[in-house]
Protein backbone atom coordinates (compact mmCIF):
# COMPACT_ATOMS: atom_id res chain seq x y z
CA UNK A 1 0.00 0.00 0.00
CA UNK A 2 2.79 2.35 0.82
CA UNK A 3 6.61 1.73 -0.07
CA UNK A 4 8.39 3.52 3.04
CA UNK A 5 11.96 3.23 0.86
CA UNK A 6 10.51 5.35 -1.72
CA UNK A 7 8.85 7.65 1.01
CA UNK A 8 11.91 8.35 3.09
CA UNK A 9 13.86 9.03 -0.24
CA UNK A 10 11.21 11.79 -1.41
CA UNK A 11 11.16 12.93 2.47
CA UNK A 12 14.65 12.74 2.57
CA UNK A 13 14.50 10.99 6.38
CA UNK A 14 14.86 7.33 7.90
CA UNK A 15 11.06 6.73 8.54
CA UNK A 16 10.80 3.70 10.44
CA UNK A 17 6.99 2.62 10.78
CA UNK A 18 5.12 2.92 14.37
CA UNK A 19 2.24 1.75 13.86
CA UNK A 20 -1.62 3.13 12.68
CA UNK A 21 -4.33 3.97 14.02
CA UNK A 22 -7.73 3.78 11.40
CA UNK A 23 -11.00 5.04 11.68
CA UNK A 24 -13.69 2.29 11.94
CA UNK A 25 -15.71 0.81 11.09
CA UNK A 26 -14.45 1.07 7.42
CA UNK A 27 -10.57 1.96 8.45
CA UNK A 28 -9.95 3.62 5.27
CA UNK A 29 -8.37 6.99 7.09
CA UNK A 30 -5.72 6.05 8.92
CA UNK A 31 -3.22 8.00 11.22
CA UNK A 32 0.51 6.81 10.98
CA UNK A 33 3.25 7.10 12.64
CA UNK A 34 6.61 7.37 11.12
CA UNK A 35 9.61 8.00 13.45
CA UNK A 36 12.78 9.08 12.08
CA UNK A 37 15.43 6.71 12.79
CA UNK A 38 13.59 4.71 15.18
CA UNK A 39 13.18 6.73 17.85
CA UNK A 40 9.83 7.31 20.39
CA UNK A 41 9.12 10.77 18.78
CA UNK A 42 6.58 10.29 15.73
CA UNK A 43 5.63 12.70 12.99
CA UNK A 44 1.85 11.72 11.91
CA UNK A 45 0.38 11.79 8.64
CA UNK A 46 -3.44 11.18 7.39
CA UNK A 47 -3.48 8.37 5.03
CA UNK A 48 -5.94 7.41 2.50
CA UNK A 49 -6.07 3.52 1.71
CA UNK A 50 -8.58 3.59 -0.49
CA UNK A 51 -6.56 5.77 -2.66
CA UNK A 52 -3.39 4.59 -1.33
CA UNK A 53 -2.25 8.43 -1.14
CA UNK A 54 -1.39 10.79 1.99
CA UNK A 55 -4.98 13.10 2.22
CA UNK A 56 -4.19 16.31 0.37
CA UNK A 57 -4.72 18.98 3.24
CA UNK A 58 -5.08 16.40 5.70
CA UNK A 59 -4.11 15.90 9.58
CA UNK A 60 -0.12 16.21 10.23
CA UNK A 61 1.29 16.31 12.86
CA UNK A 62 4.87 17.28 13.50
CA UNK A 63 7.55 15.25 15.27
CA UNK A 64 6.58 14.38 19.29
CA UNK A 65 6.36 11.71 21.70
CA UNK A 66 2.82 11.46 21.28
CA UNK A 67 -0.61 9.69 21.15
CA UNK A 68 -3.38 9.84 18.53
CA UNK A 69 -7.03 8.66 18.78
CA UNK A 70 -10.32 9.29 16.18
CA UNK A 71 -12.91 9.98 17.98
CA UNK A 72 -14.75 11.43 14.34
CA UNK A 73 -13.55 11.84 10.72
CA UNK A 74 -13.27 15.23 11.77
CA UNK A 75 -12.25 14.93 15.72
CA UNK A 76 -9.13 13.62 17.26
CA UNK A 77 -8.02 13.24 20.57
CA UNK A 78 -4.11 14.22 21.15
CA UNK A 79 -1.91 14.05 23.75
CA UNK A 80 0.72 16.17 22.42
CA UNK A 81 3.93 17.99 23.82
CA UNK A 82 3.26 21.62 22.55
CA UNK A 83 6.24 22.94 24.47
CA UNK A 84 8.17 22.30 27.85
CA UNK A 85 5.12 22.90 30.19
CA UNK A 86 3.30 20.48 28.64
CA UNK A 87 5.66 17.76 29.12
CA UNK A 88 6.13 15.05 32.35
CA UNK A 89 9.31 14.84 33.56
CA UNK A 90 10.19 11.92 31.67
CA UNK A 91 9.22 13.81 28.63
CA UNK A 92 5.96 12.36 27.44
CA UNK A 93 2.72 14.53 26.48
CA UNK A 94 0.83 15.49 30.32
CA UNK A 95 -2.31 16.44 28.63
CA UNK A 96 -4.90 15.57 26.76
CA UNK A 97 -6.92 17.87 23.91
CA UNK A 98 -9.46 17.45 21.10
CA UNK A 99 -8.53 18.68 18.22
CA UNK A 100 -10.93 19.36 15.27
CA UNK A 101 -9.56 19.06 11.48
CA UNK A 102 -8.02 22.48 10.62
CA UNK A 103 -7.24 23.45 13.93
CA UNK A 104 -3.31 23.52 14.98
CA UNK A 105 -2.49 21.69 18.04
CA UNK A 106 -2.58 24.99 19.82
CA UNK A 107 -6.22 25.78 19.21
CA UNK A 108 -6.56 22.30 20.38
CA UNK A 109 -9.22 22.68 23.56
CA UNK A 110 -6.96 20.66 26.35
CA UNK A 111 -9.60 18.32 28.63
CA UNK A 112 -7.22 16.94 31.31
CA UNK A 113 -4.34 17.55 32.31
CA UNK A 114 -1.92 15.24 34.22
CA UNK A 115 1.32 16.51 36.84
CA UNK A 116 4.73 17.13 36.00
CA UNK A 117 5.96 14.10 37.89
CA UNK A 118 3.57 11.77 35.91
CA UNK A 119 4.98 9.29 33.58
CA UNK A 120 2.29 10.52 30.28
CA UNK A 121 -1.33 10.79 29.97
CA UNK A 122 -3.33 9.46 26.77
CA UNK A 123 -6.14 8.61 25.47
CA UNK A 124 -8.51 6.22 23.14
CA UNK A 125 -12.02 5.43 22.01
CA UNK A 126 -13.59 2.61 22.99
CA UNK A 127 -15.76 1.53 19.82
CA UNK A 128 -18.06 -1.85 19.79
CA UNK A 129 -17.96 -4.60 16.95
CA UNK A 130 -19.83 -2.40 14.18
CA UNK A 131 -17.38 0.66 15.00
CA UNK A 132 -19.75 2.88 16.87
CA UNK A 133 -18.16 4.87 19.57
CA UNK A 134 -19.36 4.06 23.52
CA UNK A 135 -16.50 5.45 25.11
CA UNK A 136 -13.60 8.37 25.33
CA UNK A 137 -11.36 7.14 27.89
CA UNK A 138 -7.91 8.88 29.45
CA UNK A 139 -5.38 7.31 31.19
CA UNK A 140 -3.09 9.06 33.51
CA UNK A 141 0.16 6.62 33.82
CA UNK A 142 1.43 7.89 37.45
CA UNK A 143 4.45 5.92 36.82
CA UNK A 144 5.92 2.30 34.58
CA UNK A 145 2.65 0.20 36.40
CA UNK A 146 0.36 2.44 37.63
CA UNK A 147 -2.37 4.35 36.36
CA UNK A 148 -5.80 6.14 37.30
CA UNK A 149 -8.64 5.71 34.38
CA UNK A 150 -11.02 8.42 33.54
CA UNK A 151 -14.28 8.88 31.36
CA UNK A 152 -14.64 11.74 29.48
CA UNK A 153 -18.54 12.55 29.15
CA UNK A 154 -19.87 14.48 25.86
CA UNK A 155 -20.40 17.19 27.88
CA UNK A 156 -16.97 17.59 28.38
CA UNK A 157 -16.57 16.47 32.14
CA UNK A 158 -13.86 13.74 33.29
CA UNK A 159 -14.49 11.44 36.03
CA UNK A 160 -12.14 8.90 37.08
CA UNK A 161 -13.15 5.17 37.20
CA UNK A 162 -13.11 3.20 40.17
CA UNK A 163 -10.92 0.67 38.54
CA UNK A 164 -7.32 -0.44 40.12
CA UNK A 165 -4.26 1.09 39.54
CA UNK A 166 -2.46 -1.67 38.60
CA UNK A 167 -4.09 -2.88 35.86
CA UNK A 168 -5.58 -2.10 32.23
CA UNK A 169 -8.43 -2.02 30.04
CA UNK A 170 -8.72 -4.46 27.38
CA UNK A 171 -11.68 -4.48 25.44
CA UNK A 172 -15.34 -3.39 25.03
CA UNK A 173 -17.61 -6.71 24.56
CA UNK A 174 -21.27 -6.68 24.63
CA UNK A 175 -21.09 -3.70 26.45
CA UNK A 176 -18.92 -4.22 29.26
CA UNK A 177 -15.63 -3.98 29.63
CA UNK A 178 -13.00 -6.39 29.61
CA UNK A 179 -9.73 -5.37 31.91
CA UNK A 180 -6.70 -7.09 33.52
CA UNK A 181 -5.45 -6.45 37.02
CA UNK A 182 -2.10 -7.18 38.23
CA UNK A 183 -3.30 -6.72 41.76
CA UNK A 184 -6.33 -7.78 44.00
CA UNK A 185 -9.54 -6.45 43.58
CA UNK A 186 -12.95 -6.35 44.26
CA UNK A 187 -15.52 -4.34 41.99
Amino acid sequence: ILDFDKLAADDGANWVYKGATCLEPEDRYCLLSLSDGGKDAVSIREFDKQTGQFVEDGISLPESKSSISWIDRDTLLVSYALDEDSLTSSGYPRSVRILKRGQTLDQAVEVFAGDKTDMMVAAYSLRDADGVLKATLIQRMTDFYNSDKYLLKADGNVVQLPLPSRGSINALVDGKLVLSTDQDWTA
